[in-house]
C-alpha cells in the first residue's frame, strides 16, 4: 500500500533534461528474487502494465522489464531475440520464467476427485447409518398410510437439509482454518499463495449436487432395504424351534467353547450381507491402494536417485584470469635469420605473416639438454650470433588464458557458503589444470597450431582474427583423478586393454584425448606409447629476463618473487653490479646455479608419463565425460592425482635448491590442492531457485561452471509430482480407511448396544463384549492386512475407552 516513486532524469543530444516522475502503489514484494540473479545488480525493480513501461523513458544501461500481459509467454525466445541483438550481460532466469507448477496444474485436479471421493463415500456411510436409525420413524411413517414414494421423498428432504448445512459449516470451518495454516506459512517464507475465487464455489457447488444425488440413491435403497429386511424377518420365523435362523447345522449352535466367535458371527450376519461385502470390498481396494502407490513411490524414487547420482554443476576455480600461455623453445636462430621472408612482415596478409612463424617453428629442438643451454648462455654473453637460440613466446590470441593452476585450493569459506544454498545436497571435490605445459619427444609446435596464438608481424590486428567460429579452447587441460573415481568406467569403454590400471594409479600412464587443430587436424605427433612431460609453471627469476612477461604474472609468480624481494634473495643483475664486491668463484656458483634453476623451469619436464591410449574428441565423448571434465583443451590429459603430485614436488624441490632453504614456506609451496567443484541438487531445488543461486555465487567467486541441472529439472519435478500424487493418494485412503472402519465399529456398538445389554444380563462382562467386537472387527481388518496392526490397536482402544 505504501507509495513508489520513480524518477527518471533523461538528456538529450543538446543537453536538455526531461525530469519524469510517476508514482505508483506498492502491490507486493519479491522477497526472495535478488536470490536468483547473478550480483543483484540487474534485477527487475519495477513489474508494471505495459503502457506505464512506456511511460518509464530508459536509458540503455537500464534492464528490460517484463510487462505482466498474458501474451508474454515465451521468455526464451525474448531472451535469445535480445541476446544477439545487445552487447549487455543479459541474464535469463529460467526457474522463475519456464516454471509450470505441477505438469500444469493435472495433479490438483486428481488431488480434488480424491478429496471429493473420500467425502461422497463419508457422506453415504453417514446417510446409510443415519437412515438405519430412523427406520422406526418410517416405520411409523408407513403404519401411518405413507407409500413408497412419500418415504423416499420423506428421507430425501432429511438428507438435503443435513448436506447443505454441514457443507455450509464445513465451508467456513475449512475456509477459517486454511487462512490460519497459510498465514503461518506465509510468515515463515513470505510467500501470499492463498487465495478464494470462483473456482472454490464451482467446486462446492459440483460436491453439493452429487452430494445430493448421493441423498437420493441413499433414500431409495434404504427403503428397498426395509422391505426386502421385512421378508427376511417373516422368513426367521417360520424357521424350525431350537436351531439358528441361519444355520441348521449343529456345529453352529453355540456353547462355552465358541460363544464369543458364534456371537460375532451372528451378529455380523445380522448386518447383512451387502454392507458386510462393502466393507471388504472397501478394505481390499485401500490395501490394493496403498500398495500401489507404496511401490511406485519406490519405483519413481528410484528412477530419480539414478539421475542424481550425475553431476548438476561443474566448476573449477580460475586463479590466474589474465595469464597466458608461454612456449620455452629453443630453436636454429642462424638458419631462421637466413630463411625468413622479410618482405611479409608487415603484410596485411594474415597467412602470409604466419608462414615466418611457422618456420621458426619448424626448426625448434625438442629435448634440449642442460649442455646445450649452458653453452647457448655463454655464447650470448659474449655477443656471438649463436646457431640455438632460447626464448620464451606469449600465445595471446583464440586461446583461452591458463588460468587453473595446482597452487591454491578452494576456500573453505566457498565450500561452507555453497553448502548453504537451499538445495545443495552434496558437494566433491577434484583437480583440474589448464596452466601447465606439455613437450613430448616428437612434439611438432605447428600442429599445436601455435602460429595461430602467437602475436605475428607488426600488425597486432592481424593475430586477433580467428580461425573459426568456434569458442577460444584451452590449450592443454589435465583432470587428476583419485582411486575411486567414476570416470574409469568409462575410460574402460575407450581405453579398453590399452592401458594398465595400476600403472595409471601410480602415474606412469595417462589416457590423452586430441580435438583438431586451427587447421582441422589432429596432431599425429602423439601416440599410445609417447612419453609426455609435463613442465613447470613459469616462476621467477629467469636467467635471460622476463620483459615480455611483466603484464601477465601468475599469481604463482608473484608469490616467488614477492619472497625473494622481502627476503633479500639477490637476481643476477644485483649480483653484476656488485662486481669486485664479491668473489669470481662466488659469482661463478651464483651463475651456474640460477642458470640450472632456470633451465629446469623452462625445459626439463616436472614429471613424465606414457600415453596409454590417444583417443580423438567428438561429441560423444563430451558428453559422456562432461561430469568429470569440466572442459576439454585441444589436448586433454586424465592423469593420476599422484602424477599431479610428482609434477609440483619436483618443482618445489627445484625451487628449495636454488633459494638454498630446506622447506619452503606456504606462500610458495605447490601442491595439489582441490579446485574442482561437483555440486549435485536435491528434488527441494527445483523450488528454491538453486542453479541460479550458485551459478551467481559462483561468477562472482572466479569459477569457470558448466550447469546440468536443466537435463534433470523435468526428472526432479516428475518426481515430486509423482511422490506427491502417490504420497497423497497413499495418505488419503489410510485416513479414509481408518475413519471409515472406526465410523463402522462405533455405529455397530451404538446398533448392538441393547444385545449387548442381554448379554451383560446374562452374566458376560465387559471383557466378553469386547471380544465379541474385536471377533468382528480382526475378521475385516484381514482384508486390509497391510493397516490390519494399525486398525486393530486403534479398535482396542476405542473398545476399551467406550466398553464400559
Amino acid at each position: 500500500g505504501q507509495d513508489i516513486v520513480i524518477r527518471t532524469v533523461i538528456s538529450d543530444e543538446n543537453g536538455q533534461t526531461e525530469d519524469i516522475t510517476r508514482t505508483y502503489k506498492l502491490a507486493g514484494i519479491l522477497k526472495s528474487y535478488t536470490n536468483s540473479w547473478a550480483g543483484g545488480d540487474r534485477v527487475p525493480g519495477v513489474i508494471v502494465t505495459e503502457q506505464a513501461a512506456k511511460d518509464i523513458k530508459r536509458n540503455n544501461n537500464a534492464i528490460y522489464i517484463y510487462t505482466v500481459d498474458d501474451y508474454v509467454n515465451d521468455y526464451e525466445a525474448i531472451y535469445d531475440g535480445l541476446k544477439k541483438k545487445t552487447s549487455s550481460s543479459l541474464i535469463y532466469n529460467s526457474s522463475v520464467y519456464e516454471y509450470e507448477p505441477w505438469s500444469g496444474g493435472n495433479i490438483y485436479d486428481y488431488m480434488y476427485m480424491i478429496i471429493v471421493l473420500v467425502g461422497i463415500a463419508g457422506i453415504t456411510y453417514q446417510l446409510s447409518v443415519y437412515s438405519t436409525g430412523r427406520k422406526r420413524v418410517y416405520e411409523i411413517l408407513r403404519g401411518l398410510g405413507a407409500d413408497r414414494l412419500k418415504l423416499i421423498s420423506f428421507v430425501f428432504m432429511e438428507s438435503v437439509v443435513i448436506i447443505i448445512c454441514s457443507s455450509l459449516a464445513g465451508l467456513i470451518f475449512s475456509i477459517i482454518t486454511g487462512r490460519v495454516v497459510t498465514f503461518i506459512i506465509e510468515g515463515i517464507t513470505g510467500i501470499v499463495f492463498f487465495t478464494i475465487d470462483k473456482s472454490v464455489y464451482i467446486g462446492l457447488a459440483v460436491m453439493l449436487v452429487i452430494s445430493i444425488a448421493v441423498c437420493l440413491a441413499v433414500s431409495i435403497v434404504s427403503q428397498g432395504t426395509s422391505r426386502v429386511a421385512k421378508r427376511s424377518k417373516a422368513a426367521n420365523i417360520c424357521a424350525k424351534p431350537g436351531r439358528s435362523a441361519h444355520n441348521t447345522d449343529v456345529k453352529h449352535i453355540i456353547n462355552r467353547h465358541n460363544y464369543i466367535r458364534q456371537t460375532g458371527s451372528r451378529l455380523m450376519r445380522s448386518q447383512g450381507i451387502i454392507q458386510n461385502i462393502s466393507i471388504r470390498v472397501f478394505s481390499l481396494a485401500i490395501m490394493v491402494i496403498v500398495i500401489t502407490c507404496v511401490v511406485n513411490g519406490i519405483t519413481v524414487y528410484g528412477k530419480y536417485r539414478t539421475v542424481s547420482e550425475k553431476t548438476d554443476t561443474l566448476a573449477f576455480y580460475k586463479q590466474d584470469k589474465n595469464t597466458p600461455y608461454v612456449v620455452n623453445i629453443a630453436y636454429n636462430f642462424r638458419r631462421y635469420w637466413d630463411e625468413q621472408d622479410q618482405s611479409v612482415l608487415n603484410s596485411p596478409d594474415i597467412n602470409e605473416v604466419r608462414k615466418n612463424v611457422k618456420l621458426k617453428y619448424s626448426l625448434v629442438y625438442n629435448n634440449m639438454t642442460y649442455d646445450q643451454y649452458r653453452d647457448y648462455m655463454s655464447s650470448n654473453l659474449n655477443g656471438t650470433m649463436p646457431n640455438l637460440k632460447c626464448n620464451n613466446y606469449l600465445l595471446d590470441y583464440n586461446l583461452k588464458r591458463a588460468d587453473a593452476s595446482m597452487y591454491k585450493g578452494i576456500d573453505k569459506s566457498v565450500i561452507n557458503y555453497i553448502s548453504s544454498i537451499n538445495g545443495v545436497s552434496n558437494i566433491r571435490y577434484g583437480y583440474y589444470e589448464t596452466a601447465r605445459m606439455w613437450t613430448w619427444d616428437d612434439m611438432d609446435y605447428n600442429n599445436l597450431g601455435v602460429s595461430w596464438y602467437e602475436k605475428a608481424g607488426n600488425n597486432k590486428s592481424l593475430s586477433m582474427k580467428k580461425y573459426s567460429d568456434e569458442e577460444d579452447k584451452y590449450l592443454f587441460a589435465t583432470e587428476y583423478v583419485g582411486e575411486n573415481s567414476g570416470i574409469y568406467d568409462i575410460l574402460e569403454d575407450y581405453a579398453g586393454d590399452d592401458w594398465n590400471y595400476a600403472a595409471f594409479l601410480e602415474g606412469d600412464e595417462a589416457i590423452i584425448f586430441l580435438d583438431k587443430n586451427p587447421e582441422g587436424e589432429y596432431d599425429d605427433t602423439i601416440t599410445s606409447g609417447t612419453n609426455i612431460g609435463l613442465m613447470c609453471y613459469q616462476t621467477y627469476p629467469y636467467e635471460d629476463g622476463v620483459s615480455n612477461l611483466n603484464m601477465v604474472y601468475s599469481s604463482y609468480y608473484k608469490a616467488v618473487y614477492n619472497y625473494m624481494k622481502e627476503n633479500d634473495i639477490q637476481s643476477q643483475s644485483d649480483i653484476l653490479r656488485q662486481e669486485g664486491i664479491i668473489s669470481v668463484r662466488e659469482k661463478k656458483e651464483f651463475k651456474d646455479r640460477k642458470r640450472k634453476y632456470t633451465y629446469n623451469v623452462r625445459y626439463a619436464p616436472a614429471a613424465v608419463t606414457k600415453a596409454a591410449k590417444v583417443i580423438y574428441v567428438d561429441d560423444e565423448i563430451k558428453s559422456r565425460l562432461k561430469e568429470y571434465i569440466p572442459e576439454f583443451g585441444l589436448y586433454t590429459m586424465v592423469a593420476s592425482d599422484k602424477l599431479g603430485e610428482k609434477a609440483v614436488n619436483t618443482q618445489n624441490e627445484v625451487l628449495k635448491e636454488y633459494i638454498g632453504i630446506d622447506e619452503l614456506p606456504p606462500e610458495i609451496t605447490l601442491a595439489v590442492k582441490y579446485n574442482q567443484l561437483n555440486i549435485r541438487y536435491g528434488l527441494n531445488s527445483v523450488y528454491n531457485g538453486t542453479a541460479n543461486a550458485v551459478a551467481a555465487y559462483l561468477r562472482q567467486a572466479d569459477f569457470s561452471y558448466n550447469d546440468y541441472s536443466a537435463d534433470k529439472e523435468q526428472v526432479k519435478k516428475d518426481t515430486i509430482e509423482a511422490l506427491v500424487l502417490y504420497i497423497f493418494t497413499a495418505v488419503a485412503a489410510v485416513l479414509m480407511y481408518i475413519s471409515i472402519i472406526l465410523l463402522v465399529l462405533n455405529n455397530r456398538v451404538s446398533r448392538f448396544n441393547n444385545r449387548m445389554n442381554i448379554l451383560r444380563n446374562h452374566g458376560a462382562d465387559n471383557t466378553i463384549v469386547r471380544n465379541i467386537h474385536m471377533y468382528q472387527c480382526i475378521r475385516e481388518a484381514i482384508w486390509c492386512v497391510i493397516l490390519m496392526p494399525v486398525i486393530v490397536i486403534l479398535e482396542m482402544l476405542y473398545l476399551h475407552r467406550n466398553i464400559k
